[in-house]
């Protein structure tokens, strides 16, 4: 740990020893677009001295799959041993991911939360001089992880691993889906110079009128996947809310051009043929 944090740690560690009662709560935060996920963890107690209950985040730890109830425990564990909290003081040990149904496999033993009274420590450390330091620095911690990470309800999360879990390659490249776009609409664009280039330098059959209609559909449905592309990257939104909406509106893209195109390509041969 950087020495820059050390003295802010050792003011955390005595404010949490003289706490009356603590309690634990765990929580998984993910990274926008599902790129990593972390456990962490909040200590919520009661301080004697301001008669008031503090909230402090004390753990934000990497957590890879697979998300288990027994590895949660393992890395609540090493957190409170980090902190130097030992289990008989803690007064509740609450896990919100269990009551949501985020973890793979769950001991219905885990769920279960253990009470112990603690007796009081406050007059074992010195601190009474730290504490309006404390109370500040306090404050800018919340602060610093409200800023770095977005936390969303756990169905969001649970929603996200779903898809995780379902999905083996990317689903979409959002680079090669635009790139596929923009250059079909220039070629659309100059489509009277690319004709007289592959007809008489080299010597390649031209797109007939009806398949240039249908390039000229398959840009505008580039553009919607463009859109749905995002949707589906979850890297412009912080959830993965608007997948449904999005796809729903490329299938009513395609349904309302499917006869237009259709009935274009029919008249085109009809016309021809005569």
């Amino acid at each position: 740990m950087d020495k820059v944090f050390e003295l802010p740690v050792a003011k955390m560690k005595a404010v949490l020893r003289r706490a009356n009662k603590t309690a634990l709560a765990a929580d998984i935060w993910t990274k926008k677009g599902m790129t990593e996920s972390f456990l962490g963890m909040i200590a919520r107690f009661y301080d004697p001295e301001t008669r008031a209950m503090h909230s402090m985040t004390i753990a934000c730890r990497s957590f890879p799959p697979p998300r288990t109830a027994v590895r949660v425990n393992e890395l609540t564990m090493e957190i409170m041993k980090s902190w130097e909290i030992p289990p008989f003081e803690i007064a509740a040990y609450k896990d919100l991911i269990l009551r949501h149904g985020a973890f793979e496999k769950v001991d219905e033993q885990e769920e279960q939360v253990v009470q112990v009274e603690q007796e009081d420590f406050s007059e074992d450390v010195d601190v009474d001089h730290e504490i309006d330091r404390y109370l500040s620095f306090e404050d800018e911690c919340e602060q610093m992880f409200t800023e770095r990470f977005n936390r969303h309800p756990c169905s969001i999360h649970r929603l996200q691993t779903a898809v995780r879990a379902s999905e083996k390659d990317t689903l979409l490249k959002p680079v090669l889906t635009k790139t596929r776009k923009i250059v079909n609409t220039r070629l659309y664009e100059l489509k009277d110079s690319v004709q007289d280039i592959m007809s008489k330098h080299l010597k390649i059959r031209c797109l007939t009128p009806g398949e240039w209609v249908t390039v000229g559909f398959i840009i505008k449905l580039l553009d919607k996947f463009n859109t749905v592309t995002d949707d589906f990257g979850a890297e412009k939104t912080a959830t993965i809310h608007r997948v449904h909406y999005s796809v729903n509106g490329l299938v009513r893209h395609l349904e309302s051009h499917y006869s237009e195109l259709i009935s274009r390509i029919t008249g085109r041969r009809t016309n021809s043929n005569r």
